[in-house]
């Protein structure tokens, strides 16, 4: 399971870099670690959820990362809040996977938002949050819907696993 795991969040960061990145919507691009982070972590649990985000967060961080650790800790936080709120969300349910995606997604840029205007000097605009906030939420909807079998039946499979809480 390691193996694929590992393998799973390397095809989403090349999704993100390869894909992804050329297709922006107005002017926002779609965040397929989310997608994936808050499925697994939907499906899982929180600690599989929190350990996935963790290790694309690292990688992330390390590969493109302004700030290091600024996208462990988020993903991880993405991973263990979608792992905790597994219990009041249908598991199987695609608007369930849509709106703990939305949380999520708004969690992420928010914090992220914040921490830039904090250490990184950008400048305080509403406007701005708000229209990256909308457009990355649809964004994230659509790869939701495309991606929401495959992650299922990944994470079923995490579960089925004798020792599933061995993920790394």
């Amino acid at each position: 399971m390691v193996g694929l795991t590992f393998i799973i969040i390397f095809l989403t960061i090349l999704l993100q870099m390869c894909f992804l990145n050329c297709i922006p919507l107005a002017g926002v691009i779609a965040n397929a670690g989310i997608v994936l982070v808050t499925g697994l972590g939907l499906v899982t649990g929180s600690f599989i959820g929190g350990i996935t985000g963790c290790v694309y967060g690292i990688i992330i961080d390390v590969s493109f990362g302004r700030n290091i650790g600024l996208y462990t800790a988020l993903y991880t936080l993405v991973g263990f809040v979608s792992g905790y709120l597994n219990k009041s969300f249908s598991k199987g349910n695609k608007i369930s996977m849509i709106m703990l995606m939305l949380i999520c997604t708004s969690i992420f840029e928010v914090l992220t938002y914040l921490f830039n205007i904090l250490f990184n000097g950008f400048d305080l605009n509403i406007k701005v949050l708000i229209t990256k906030l909308v457009f990355e939420s649809i964004y994230n909807t659509i790869l939701t819907i495309l991606f929401f079998k495959p992650i299922m039946f990944y994470g079923d499979l995490l579960n089925k696993t004798k020792n599933s809480y061995y993920l790394l």
